[in-house]
Parts: C-alpha cells; structure tokens; sequence
C-alpha cells in the first residue's frame, strides 16, 4: 500500500530522478575499467543460453554496462531504469553502433507489463526496487516464453544487518514477518526461492557469493 502511494509519487513525467548526473558519470568511471562478472555469463552458458537475437529485459541497467555486452553477443536489448541520468550516459554507449537497442525510462513493472515473449530478463542489483516483489515474478512469468530465463543478483539485508536504523529494523521486520514493504527493505534467500517457485519457476543455478549475497538463475516453467 505505501510502496504503492509512492510509486505515484515519484514519477518521471514529474521530473523525478533518484540519481544525479554527477553520480552517475563517478559511477560509470569507476566501472569503465572493472573486469565483467564473469558468473552471470557461465551460469548462462550453463543453461546453453543462445545470445543470438534473444530478446533481452536488462532491469536497473544503469549506465548499461552489461547492456552493451548482450547487445554485442547479438541480442536484442531492452534497456530500463527510472534514472534520466544513467539513461543519458547509456544511450551514448550505443550511439552509431549497429547494435539492437531500445530504451524504457518506466518504473520495472509499468515497463515488464508491456513485455511478452522475453528470453531472459537481467536484474543486477535492482530486484529490490519492485513496489511489490509477488507482482515483480508474477509480471516476469508472464513477460517470458515458456523455458525462458530470470537471472537476479542481489543483495540481503544481512549485508547491513549491523548497521541499520531503527526505522530500516522496522522496515525489515515488517517485509519479512508480514510482506509489508516500505521503500526498499532487502530479501531473504528463502523468500526469493518462495516467490518464483509460486509463480511457475524453477531454479537452475544458484550461487552464494558470501552470506550477504544471491545470484539465481530461474527458468520459466509454465
């Protein structure tokens, strides 16, 4: 209900954006000459993932920094973030390459509700910022093909867990006792597995970087 009264809230048709420009160029300097995360690629080649024209949801893309590297593996690429500044940055990135590009600056579930027969949807980083995280694999399940894949890397909130306000202890109790979520409160393991399981998904890969730390690759089902 709260994530749904400010998710009208900020908007970008009302000039919202949660990230400055400055931010965003010291961001993507920083990961201009940082080596890719080579595990999103060999749980993919696990799965004998195709790249060639695979349709491809890249959610929370930032400065689009795997972007580019679906884009250049041959498939086409949906980019999405909320953030005007990071969308400025990306579109750079592919300006006068012969690469398949599109571009949403709307909210993850306005822009996943619009998607159907994706075959992987890429989300490093930003599972957390769904309003609503049922509504977030409900929307996933039924934006993919049938086999199709859904690859989230994300923090838990044990990462922070010695060092929250009592306001982010609240926010945490209530999203893990009662599914009460306000703002962005980080996940568990249990209850991403629990989530994609009741909306049709299976899980392929699975790797615990550290106790703070979840990368999963799903596959669609049904």
């Amino acid at each position: 209900m709260i994530n749904s009264v400010l998710y009208k809230i900020f908007r970008r048709d009302k000039n919202w954006d949660p990230v400055s420009l400055k931010y965003a160029e010291e961001y993507h300097q920083s990961h201009l000459n940082k080596e890719l995360d080579s595990k999103y690629f060999k749980m993919l080649e696990s799965a004998k993932f195709n790249y060639l024209n695979a349709k491809i949801l890249d959610i929370g893309a930032g400065p689009g920094i795997y972007s580019v590297e679906f884009a250049k593996l041959g498939s086409i690429l949906l980019w999405q973030d909320v953030s005007k500044s990071f969308y400025t940055i990306a579109k750079k990135k592919f300006k006068s390459k012969d690469y398949r590009v599109f571009f949403s600056l709307e909210h993850i579930e306005v822009c996943m509700k619009k998607q159907k027969d994706l075959d992987l949807i890429f989300s490093r980083l930003s599972f957390y910022y769904a309003k609503n995280d049922k509504e977030f694999f409900d929307d996933a399940s039924k934006s993919l093909k049938i086999n199709g894949y859904l690859l989230i890397d994300c923090n838990t909130y044990e990462r922070f867990e010695n060092s929250l306000s009592l306001f982010e202890k609240l926010q945490v109790f209530l999203y893990h006792k009662f599914q009460f979520k306000i703002g962005h409160p980080l996940p568990n393991h249990d209850m991403i597995d629990k989530l994609a399981k009741e909306s049709g998904f299976i899980v392929i890969n699975k790797e615990f970087n550290t106790k703070t730390n979840i990368c999963i690759l799903f596959q669609k089902i049904k």
